[in-house]
């Protein structure tokens, strides 16, 4: 989850769950009232529509204005966006992008192959499975996908994170 706080610096939430935007959305009205945008940033999972829905109604719930479409901004203030990983209309999540930026080098395709082996048995989110692999995979072993966001291992140039990357351009403007 992002938002700009009332000295307009980006803040990034942990943990992207609506009940941190509750959180955010029951704070003080004199809060409120300095908010100039707020970016929500949620995970597809397996309906890119329930996900949006899901984030609509929070802010409906608590009288801000929500825009029709993914990737969109609202144009009263404060503004309002939301994004639906991993591109607005497919099923998927922040793994998935983090998947799609390294699939072609070598590390990805041991763990794509560590990952075939392993459908044999009950895997709940390949993609999820996959990022694991791969960062187990790195130089410098970790455990969780922001981890590796901060030590480089994803490609943020890669095509797969523009959207993401105009979206979080948007909150500022």
């Amino acid at each position: 989850m992002v938002f700009l706080d009332h000295d307009s610096r980006l803040k990034l939430l942990p943990k992207g769950r609506l009940i941190l935007l509750k959180i955010i959305l029951s704070s003080s009205i004199q809060y409120r009232i300095k908010l100039q945008s707020l970016g929500v940033i949620r995970d597809a999972d397996d309906s890119p529509k329930s996900a949006l829905q899901s984030v609509k109604d929070v802010l409906r719930n608590n009288t801000l204005s929500c825009p029709e479409f993914p990737a969109r901004f609202t144009s009263k203030r404060p503004r309002v966006g939301i994004f639906v990983l991993p591109s607005g209309d497919t099923s998927g999540n922040l793994e998935t992008l983090c998947r799609r930026s390294v699939e072609n080098n070598h590390k990805a395709v041991c763990a794509d192959d560590y990952i075939k082996c392993l459908k044999k048995d009950t895997i709940k989110s390949e993609d999820k499975a996959f990022a694991h692999a791969y960062l187990a995979a790195s130089d410098d072993p970790m455990a969780r996908v922001g981890e590796g966001a901060l030590a480089g291992v994803w490609d943020f140039e890669h095509e797969a994170f523009k959207p993401l990357v105009r979206f979080l351009k948007g909150v500022y403007e």
